[in-house]
């Protein structure tokens, strides 16, 4: 098995040079010297003594950028260092440039898939000129059936196809298109269609303005199968408006559209916004659902359980599908029934997880929590092979010279091209190298959970004990916020512009800093451990403010003033309040840092209250 790996990380070119432990600073500056000069239109041969540099490949693609008509070098390039992204782009823009000047020989030569569709296009294009119409139209329809518009280098083969113009084709598109809300295209395709082109005129119109709808009959609506494959996605954007005042309207399809799945996910999704706006209309929704999906059911739960309708919830849910979410609450409507033996069989069910409603069940029945930590164990081979590997290489190679983006961007490239077993040793690699962030999202990916010194580590462990002894926040919550917030990522920016590992927003990293006499520079909040020190003065604030733990929580994600007016929710029972947070990412933040806070204490070796007496707790 292991030859079989190790072949695997071999043939994708990813492999072999000696390991760059660490460039010198006369290596970085003439790194950095090279790619100005490059950018000033310096000819490559000035810096031929970088050649052997692990970044020589990004200064090469630079300069060949510039100098297309570099035939024999360029493939010469290709040959060395095809592994590095910057190469396999230059790759794809020098084969457009082949087939505009009609190289249809040197394109079929030295073509790579890259996985660019113009370029594919390309290739395709040449082989078809040079007689090899087979090959050149091999899945052709899996690119020509997109919902968005398509490279002209495209056109030509698209012209040799004979099925491109074909109604059936052409409406599948159409179709996929308007699904996709991409209008503008999918009106495109449908005017090649006489016949269903007014039709889609008409919903696209009704996607554009959702409440138009409402001057048209169910009949109207649905008079031909077009109409009934487009009204879904329609419907949809009409109950995104005002779920509690359109459900009416959109639920009067139920019984016709039984059948469309279109239709059902729709249903699925208003039932959750009806939930979120504690909206009684959602047990309609829920009802009319032909197989209710997990999301559906999660949400239609979650409404018995603020309302505290426990038998209605357990007949409801009865054959519905079963999530850890699920089965907890069913425990407790078992036990609010008077019925302990289904009660204690539910949580048991889930006592053995390790998630936020594991951790309840357990509590329910006073066992220890299962962290079911399953450490990757680490193959030396392999762990010297990631050592030698290029991409890692380069990575190691930007992190030196600063640039955390690209080397990012190396890491997550190699790792799409593993098999599970190597994604496993290169994320334990990455662990070991300090990647943490990377390493995360690697196991994220493949969806493994349970190695969890990668998947929790604890980089920060004196800056998290300062900010905690600064502060007095428990140094689990501000981990659990960490991870939470940013899993590890020192750098991050998210689109509302908060910053750094603890994700601040400047204007309340500047108020913080000011309340506890911090000194903040323009760049500071990207320090880790002025962004603790920060984000725990913050976490603390807030703390002040709610004096409860959970509520803190709820406010550092979605802010104090919506966590002003939740607290009108009942707060007798957390769990019940929890569940009637209106933000589906306010609601799932906050059950992962719970989850989260736990899991840090115990790979800290720190003693917590349960889940259930934090949450029942005024103070943290």
């Amino acid at each position: 098995m292991m030859k079989l790996i190790r072949h695997a990380v071999f043939s994708m070119g990813l492999i072999m040079s000696p390991f760059f432990s660490q460039a010198s600073e006369f290596e970085v500056n003439n790194y950095l010297s090279a790619k100005a000069a490059i950018a000033a239109g310096a000819d490559i041969r000035a810096i031929e003594s970088l050649t052997a540099h692990p970044l020589y490949p990004y200064l090469a693609a630079d300069f060949y950028r510039q100098n297309l008509t570099r035939d024999a070098d360029i493939t010469a390039l290709f040959t060395t260092h095809f592994d590095a992204p910057p190469v396999r782009r230059l790759h794809d823009t020098w084969i457009l440039r082949q087939f505009d000047l009609g190289n249809f020989d040197t394109i079929v030569k030295h073509y790579y898939d890259t996985g660019d569709q113009a370029a594919n296009c390309a290739y395709r294009s040449a082989l078809h000129q040079l007689g090899n119409h087979k090959d050149a139209l091999v899945d052709i329809d899996k690119i020509w059936l997109s919902p968005r518009s398509i490279s002209h280098y495209c056109d030509t083969i698209f012209g040799a196809w004979e099925q491109t113009n074909q109604p059936d084709y052409i409406l599948k598109r159409a179709r996929l298109a308007y699904h996709e809300g991409n209008t503008a295209f999918a009106q495109t395709m449908a005017d090649k269609l006489p016949e269903q082109a007014p039709i889609f005129s008409r919903f696209i119109g009704f996607l554009n303005a959702p409440t138009t709808l409402l001057n048209y009959t169910p009949e109207q609506l649905t008079a031909t199968p077009l109409h009934r494959d487009l009204l879904p996605s329609a419907l949809e954007k009409l109950v995104r408006i005002d779920s509690v005042k359109y459900t009416p309207f959109a639920t009067q399809f139920a019984t016709q559209f039984s059948d469309n799945n279109n239709y059902q996910a729709m249903l699925s999704k208003l039932t959750l916004f009806l939930v979120n706006r504690h909206n009684s209309q959602a047990l309609t929704t829920y009802a009319l659902m032909t197989q209710p999906d997990e999301d559906a059911t999660e949400a239609i739960t979650r409404y018995l359980v603020i309302n505290r309708q426990w038998d209605k919830l357990r007949q409801l849910t009865e054959n519905s599908p079963k999530t850890n979410l699920v089965n907890y609450w069913r425990g407790r409507a078992f036990a609010a029934l008077g019925d302990d033996k289904n009660a204690k069989a539910h949580y048991q069910l889930i006592a053995n997880k390790r998630d936020y409603y594991s951790f309840l069940a357990a509590d329910k029945l006073n066992q220890p929590y299962e962290f079911n930590h399953e450490p990757i164990k680490p193959v030396a081979e392999l762990q010297t092979d990631l050592s030698r590997n290029q991409s890692l290489i380069r990575a190691k190679a930007f992190t030196e010279n600063g640039d955390h983006t690209n080397a990012t961007r190396e890491i997550l490239d190699i790792a799409s091209k593993l098999a599970p077993p190597m994604a496993r040793q290169l994320a334990y690699w990455l662990n070991q190298h300090s990647y943490h962030h990377e390493a995360i999202i690697v196991l994220g990916r493949m969806r493994d959970w349970n190695d969890t010194d990668v998947r929790f580590p604890r980089p920060y462990d004196s800056l998290v004990d300062a900010a905690s002894q600064l502060t007095g926040v428990d140094a689990n919550w501000i981990y659990a916020i960490i991870r939470q917030e940013s899993s590890m990522n020192p750098r991050a920016v998210s689109s509302a512009q908060a910053q750094g590992l603890m994700q601040l927003i400047p204007g309340t990293a500047r108020q913080m800093a000011t309340a506890y006499n911090i000194t903040l520079n323009s760049q500071d909040i990207f320090n880790p451990s002025i962004n603790t020190q920060l984000g725990a003065a913050y976490l603390k604030s807030m703390h002040n403010r709610f004096n409860h733990l959970v509520l803190a929580t709820a406010a550092y994600n979605a802010g104090p003033a919506r966590v002003e007016q939740w607290v009108s929710f009942d707060t007798s029972d957390i769990t019940i309040w929890i569940e009637a947070i209106p933000f589906n990412e306010t609601r799932k933040y906050v059950k992962r840092v719970l989850e989260y806070k736990q899991t840090y204490a115990q790979l800290r070796q720190t003693t917590l209250p349960s889940v259930s007496e934090l949450i029942n707790l005024s103070a943290n």
